[in-house]
């Protein structure tokens, strides 16, 4: 592994095994390409659902002896399709009423970034929330009108981990959700919501800078050319469909 002062990082569990591996080669090949380094976690055990792991190893990272400037995340389910030598870590755009998505973000090692993510750590309330660690992530930088709170969706997300019975209570939660409309209504683009956020003065916000959308490409707000392709709120199967079918389109070989 190359040494960097700044490292890119993914972790996935047996259950995103297909999905991660395809994501992990893309990162590697970017990495690599760019001079940084990188590391994909697979057996780490948190006493939480998996998404939180990610808050974990951001926190374990940013007080590690390797002392990183920055640390780059990258969710399983995203995957880079785009290898241009510019990282564009100075080429952010703010924007207030843009809605945090920690499927892809950069973190700079800083004792704002190492007490922002503690912080987002112990916010335990939102340990089952529908987006799981986001939801924190977005209460902390003042964006509460994303996070829908749904106590029966999140009681059954709590028993499916407690007693380790996911695919019998997926099942569960799928029919309870299309019955009581517990979901949250997935009919609205992105603009739609964007439109109904009320203007944003968290104090937060002064140390937060504002990707691209080209960085986190999600089907209902695509880039026109995406960096990263991110393929949350759908199934595993359509995820593993779409991230082969995009990884079919790469030639690696040809990327140097």
């Amino acid at each position: 592994m190359i040494k960097s002062k700044a490292i890119l990082i993914s972790y996935f569990d047996k259950n995103l095994y297909s999905i991660g591996k395809i994501s992990a080669n893309t990162i590697k090949k970017y990495a690599n390409k760019n001079g940084l380094g990188f590391k994909i976690f697979q057996n780490v055990k948190i006493s939480r659902p998996p998404a939180w792991t990610k808050i974990f190893l951001i926190n374990y990272l940013l007080r590690s002896k390797k002392d990183y400037n920055f640390i780059i995340w990258v969710d399983a389910d995203a995957m880079f399709v785009n290898f241009n030598k510019d990282l564009y870590l100075v080429k952010h755009k703010i924007n207030g009423k843009e809605t945090p998505n920690t499927g892809f973000f950069v973190v700079k090692n800083t004792a704002w970034s190492k007490d922002f993510f503690n912080r987002v750590w112990k916010m335990k309330k939102y340990l089952y929330n529908n987006i799981w660690e986001n939801a924190a992530v977005a209460d902390l930088l003042g964006y509460k009108d994303i996070i829908v709170i749904n106590q029966k969706r999140e009681f059954i997300e709590m028993l499916s981990y407690k007693f380790k019975l996911r695919f019998l209570f997926n099942m569960l939660k799928k029919l309870l959700m299309k019955k009581h409309q517990l979901a949250r209504p997935l009919n609205k683009s992105i603009q739609e919501l964007r439109s109904e956020f009320k203007k944003n003065n968290n104090p937060l916000l002064k140390k937060v800078k504002w990707l691209d959308k080209k960085w986190n490409s999600v089907p209902e707000d695509k880039s026109s050319n995406p960096i990263i392709k991110h393929y949350p709120n759908c199934s595993n199967n359509l995820r593993l469909k779409y991230m082969k079918k995009d990884f079919e389109n790469l030639n690696l070989k040809n990327v140097q």
